[in-house]
């Protein structure tokens, strides 16, 4: 932060460690979001690293996803940063002066931000999702960094599959923290045996949060399939459809298919009773990860 004021540019953290405020220490946001002049986001899973673009190798290659947005849906993720902005440092802002003069809309393309947090009972990244995997018919593709998953998501993905839904997951090859890693793994079996296809990055490490099904509908976000980006921390996504970016999408997450290696049941199937225990164990203190 020193660094940043010392080149005029202002920073904050958000919920800082605070004796006072243990019980909310938990809460984190995730959200990644760079807006420019009201006009312009783009948002994802991207961080600002060297890791994010290659420059360091921490984990094979990083692989991430974000999406660029103009136009109206612009003022969604400005209205979440001056929120956030202003809860962090007291200030009390009018949202109209950072809202841009947008050119008249044209298309039927749906561009829609939305987010989620800790305080929203609502829960509106979890029923997305719940939503989208309830109306897949075809095919349903998603790529998360840690797949620890809740029973209610859980049964949607799983009742997709048994309805013939082509449902395939990407989760990385080489881990960044590797007790989460063996807590993803820990849900394959279940996943596998009602013929989900699971495959893991194998060029490295992949951190794209994206869905996409029957070419209508895509998210673009910083939503993991875990429990605590589902519960605990600030998240965002960009709902997608009737564009032609869903198709990019599509393509993008069919070309890290081709690069992964498929995990088969008959693998699971191979796991030793002892790990099979432990996995077990992890998936009981998923909820704490």
């Amino acid at each position: 932060y020193q660094s940043c004021a010392a080149h005029g540019i202002k920073s904050i953290p958000y919920n800082p460690f605070s004796p006072s405020l243990f019980k909310f220490i938990s809460f984190r946001d995730h959200r990644k979001m760079t807006i420019v002049d009201g006009r312009v986001a783009i948002t994802g899973g991207i961080n600002i690293g060297d890791e994010y673009i290659n420059q360091k190798v921490r984990f094979g290659h990083w692989k991430d996803m974000a999406i660029r947005l103009e136009g109206a849906a612009v003022f969604s993720l400005t209205t979440m940063f001056i929120n956030m902005w202003d809860y962090s440092t007291g200030a009390v802002s009018q949202l109209d002066d950072f809202k841009a003069t947008a050119a008249p809309e044209t298309g039927n393309e749906l561009v829609m931000p939305f987010c989620d947090g800790p305080m929203n009972p609502r829960n509106p990244a979890a029923n997305t999702y719940m939503t989208i995997f309830a109306n897949a018919k075809e095919y349903l593709y998603l790529t998360t960094p840690y797949l620890i998953l809740d029973t209610d998501l859980t049964n949607c993905i799983l009742l997709a599959a048994r309805s013939g839904v082509d449902v395939r997951i990407i989760t990385p090859g080489i881990p960044d923290k590797k007790l989460v890693y063996a807590t993803t793994r820990a849900f394959y079996g279940d996943l596998l045996a009602e013929g989900v296809r699971i495959y893991e990055y194998t060029p490295g490490f992949i951190h794209g949060k994206v869905l996409v099904t029957d070419d209508q509908v895509a998210i673009v976000g910083s939503i993991n399939m875990d429990y605590r980006s589902l519960t605990w921390n600030y998240e965002c996504g960009t709902w997608v459809s009737s564009s032609p970016t869903v198709l990019e999408i599509k393509t993008d997450l069919l070309d890290c298919i081709k690069v992964s290696q498929e995990v088969h049941y008959s693998d699971w199937e191979k796991t030793s009773f002892v790990k099979k225990v432990g996995q077990a164990v992890l998936r009981i203190m998923a909820p704490l990860m």
